[in-house]
């Protein structure tokens, strides 16, 4: 079966051929500097959702807090 790991083998095979050995670490290195701001942007992406998450589970255990007491107030009078 051709899987993930000959697949990605073949398309390096064919990046050494198509742009010889030595043109390769120099395409890794504009890929990394290229990529480099995406990732900070997925980082600083993933610290907002996160931010906003938490927020939300604050926001809910209050609500649920306050109808558990509502609840209990009404049994009280029960």
């Amino acid at each position: 079966m051709f899987g993930g790991f000959w697949e990605w083998l073949l398309i390096i095979l064919f990046f050494v051929v198509l742009f010889n050995a030595d043109k390769v670490p120099a395409w890794i290195e504009i890929l990394k500097k290229k990529s480099k701001p995406a990732m900070e942007m997925l980082e600083k992406g993933k610290t907002e959702l996160e931010k906003k998450v938490n927020e939300v589970k604050e926001k809910a255990q209050k609500e649920s807090a306050k109808n558990t007491e509502k609840n209990d107030a009404e049994k009280d009078k029960k």
